[in-house]
């Protein structure tokens, strides 16, 4: 198995950020997300707007409410599935 870079570190600090804003919203509703930039620049949604709030949606098997979040996420999700699989096959796999 490869060893850690420190290439991964940001990575890693990211997503630990993410997951624990996620429970945070899911468990008691809290949302430190961080704004759209997009939205608080231009006024206008972008096409990830609600993104978010559909994949909390989406893991309390809400689908109707997740796809008025955003109807984009049931595209998006099985792609982030499939890259973090790839990347974990080619990152970990044995030379």
């Amino acid at each position: 198995m490869k060893q850690r870079t420190a290439a991964d570190l940001p990575l890693l600090i990211i997503a630990a950020y993410y997951l624990f804003a996620f429970v945070l919203v899911s468990i008691n509703g809290i949302d430190i997300f961080p704004p759209c930039l997009w939205d608080s620049l231009l006024g206008v949604e972008c096409p990830g707007c609600g993104i978010t709030r559909a994949v909390i949606k989406l893991s309390m098997l809400n689908f109707k409410d997740a796809s008025n979040a955003n109807p984009l996420v049931f595209a998006v999700i099985p792609l982030i599935i499939f890259q973090i699989l790839r990347w974990g096959f080619y990152r970990f796999r044995q030379d």
